[in-house]
């Protein structure tokens, strides 16, 4: 199977020395987009099923990162600042700001909101948006916790489209996943909440600053059918001092791949970034883009015997279905795969290896469809394990852990199939790390 089951929480992907077959490395490879896709349009992967690929023609792996690929966005007392005056900078401004305004910290302290809100928020708008900030901080008091090293509250980004744009305002609207709870014995289990959040963004100070957040409900994707709730102590390790929320660059998507500092925060980025971009229809629709993303993310050493599996999945989705390179299936609806990352918690860094293990959730499936093939979600903890190649980090493997399932609200149905067609497909991509 391309799936590897989940393992205990104690064990381990294969060491970054591994000699292991070939083929259980590629196993350990395919991540939870394409898995929940699979699993949503009813396919089985196995051996048998995979036909053969052709030959991998890939071109030379040791291409260097773009000289201007590097990034200005810094995180200065909590909060990302420094974005591109870019429509991808106004995105990931967006991005952070939410991600930042959903954090335990800024929910459950006022100093450290008010800090925040005077950071991002635009010359004369402070007020409204001070007022957005508390209004979110009131809703999330009853499922927060007392005990600040129990809090749950992550964010994660599933799309992000740029309404508008200019050099001096912007409009992005996101879809994004919230995650609150207690990770202790008392107080509320974590749920999931999805909303469709517009962030009003002008330029000032070199950086994209706040005008206006305005909130609503997002479509819910069904659950997977394959997971089960979690225990609230499961999430202990993903509580807000336990790991770190993503940082979202600015960096687009084309500039492949990404310089990235030695140390940790390069390396989760690294790890966000390769686990969000393969996590997209377009990896799934385009052979080109799905080869270059493979060699721009992949360790030189991985890359043909990932880049074999990736094609056979790709081909068996698209093949399957009669998806077409535009994501429309012959019977009907469009393809849609999404993966946010919630928190990200470096288990092990060196100067030239790595492991760090995500919090992600994944939608896969089709918009429109009538069939049993709606989008689903599905939550889980992923280890990547990189190592340093040049100027960046590189995958060597990606593990499936444990799944971390939070519970949904009650009275909270999935969305009609047809509501996630403007929010999936090639399109409206999240921002990277």
């Amino acid at each position: 199977m391309i799936r590897v089951p989940p393992s205990s929480r104690s064990e381990r992907p294969a060491s970054l020395t591994s000699r292991a077959d070939p083929r259980l490395r590629t196993a350990l490879w395919i991540g939870a987009a394409l898995v929940v896709t699979v699993t949503a349009l009813g396919l089985v992967v196995t051996a048998s099923t995979v036909p053969a690929p052709p030959p991998h023609t890939a071109s030379p792996t040791n291409h260097a990162p773009s000289a201007d690929s590097s990034t200005s966005v810094q995180v200065r007392d909590g909060v990302p600042t420094g974005h591109p005056r870019t429509s991808e900078g106004a995105k990931s401004a967006a991005a952070n700001t939410v991600t930042v305004l959903g954090s335990a910290p800024v929910l459950g302290d006022r100093k450290t909101r008010n800090h925040t809100v005077r950071t991002i928020a635009a010359a004369g708008f402070h007020d409204s948006v001070a007022q957005e900030a508390e209004r979110a901080a009131t809703s999330a008091e009853r499922r927060l916790p007392e005990d600040a090293a129990k809090a749950v509250a992550r964010t994660g980004v599933l799309a992000a489209e740029v309404r508008s744009f200019s050099v001096h305002n912007a409009v992005v609207r996101l879809w994004m996943v919230n995650v609150q709870g207690s990770a202790g014995s008392s107080g509320q289990r974590p749920s999931s909440s999805f909303h469709l959040v517009t962030v009003g963004l002008s330029w000032q100070d070199r950086d994209w600053k706040v005008r206006s957040l305005t909130s609503g409900t997002g479509p819910r994707p069904a659950g997977s059918l394959r997971q089960s709730v979690s225990t609230a102590a499961d999430f202990s390790d993903f509580a807000a001092p336990s790991a770190h929320d993503v940082v979202f660059a600015g960096r687009p998507a084309r500039k492949l791949p990404f310089a990235s500092s030695s140390g940790e925060a390069g390396a989760r980025s690294a790890a966000a970034t390769t686990v969000m971009i393969q996590g997209r229809a377009d990896f799934v629709l385009d052979d080109v883009w799905r080869a270059h993303v493979l060699r721009a993310t992949t360790a030189p050493s991985a890359l043909d015997a990932v880049s074999v599996e990736a094609d056979a999945t790709a081909r068996l989705i698209t093949t399957n279905r009669g998806i077409g390179p535009n994501g429309t299936a012959s019977g009907g609806g469009s393809l849609v795969m999404r993966t946010s990352v919630l928190a990200v918690r470096p288990v092990k860094v060196s100067s030239r290896a790595a492991t760090v293990e995500l919090w992600t959730a994944s939608v896969g499936g089709l918009a429109g469809a009538t069939d049993g093939q709606e989008p689903q979600v599905a939550f889980q903890r992923l280890t990547v394990d990189l190592v340093r190649d040049g100027a960046s980090w590189r995958a060597v493997t990606i593990a499936e852990g444990t799944d971390l399932v939070p519970a949904a609200p009650p009275n909270a149905p999935a969305a009609p199939a047809g509501s996630f067609a403007p929010l999936g497909g090639a399109g409206h991509a999240a921002p990277l790390a």
